[in-house]
């Protein structure tokens, strides 16, 4: 095999394990838009102890580079009064 083979095939690779990552980066973000839609109602609750249920939940489901960037974004994109409703464990 010549060099040029070996490199054609490493790149092959490359592009193989990025367009992957792509793709289980945008699973991940579906997955993420899904569960607060689905749970906006627990994650912004009022109650104390059901916010801490939803976030220990969050904790365990999505990996913890994810789980911090929901729960910084989270803070960001809350309004004031919903702010003081969000704890963030990390």
């Amino acid at each position: 095999m010549s060099y040029l083979q070996i490199r054609a095939a490493d790149v092959s690779k490359e592009k193989e394990i990025a367009i992957e990552t792509a793709r289980q980066e945008r699973d991940w973000n579906f997955n993420i838009l899904k569960f607060v839609s689905d749970h906006q109602d627990l994650i912004f609750s009022p109650d104390n102890e059901k916010r801490k249920r939803i976030n220990d939940i969050i904790l365990v489901t999505f990996p913890d580079k994810i789980a911090k960037a929901l729960f910084r974004r989270l803070e960001e994109t809350a309004g004031d009064a919903a702010k003081e409703l969000i704890r963030l464990p990390l």
